[in-house]
């Protein structure tokens, strides 16, 4: 069997069949014939081949073999590209760089990320902004962190924002 890079993404996806023999002690002459059915697994990129060959032989007689082939995706999506810390001057709004996910076997995996604010020192604060990326088989990236620090020498009536939960496909990120 032969496995060439599917163009849209690395993974590997099997087209060609393996090639088959098959002798007859009576007759030289035996037909091979191929067939194959996919059943869908519980994600799009996670499926079964079956491949079954026959071989008949001129007098009728037929012998078959199978092969499974089980394709899952078990590989989770990578992030990257994220913002670095920063420290702010309150009360400026913080504004996080959103990163990027690449994954084997999705082209958009979603990317989402929460929001954990802690009062520190007065009206000083911190912004931890925790992003992963899921892909369409429910597999998660690792986490990637950036923090932003916001000071103020004078900020009794700060408001600071309670923890917050976005998920969105890639692209312009506004209003964070």
């Amino acid at each position: 069997m032969v496995c060439r890079p599917w163009p849209r993404f690395p993974a590997t996806r099997c087209r060609r069949q393996a090639t088959v023999t098959a002798t007859d002690d009576c007759d030289g002459s035996v037909t091979v014939s191929f067939s194959e059915s996919r059943t869908d697994g519980a994600c799009p990129n996670s499926y079964t081949l079956t491949r079954t060959w026959t071989a008949t032989d001129a007098c009728g007689n037929i012998s078959t073999t199978t092969q499974t082939l089980t394709v899952q995706d078990t590989t989770a999506p990578v992030l990257s590209g994220q913002g670095a810390d920063a420290t702010i001057e309150s009360p400026a709004t913080p504004v996080f760089t959103a990163p990027t996910a690449t994954d084997n076997c999705d082209a958009s995996p979603l990317i989402g990320f929460t929001d954990l604010t802690n009062q520190l020192c007065g009206a000083s604060y911190r912004v931890v902004r925790t992003w992963t990326a899921t892909d369409a088989c429910g597999n998660v990236s690792a986490p990637v962190s950036p923090e932003h620090h916001g000071r103020r020498h004078d900020c009794a009536n700060d408001q600071l924002p309670g923890r917050r939960v976005h998920q969105y496909r890639p692209g312009p990120v506004h209003g964070q």
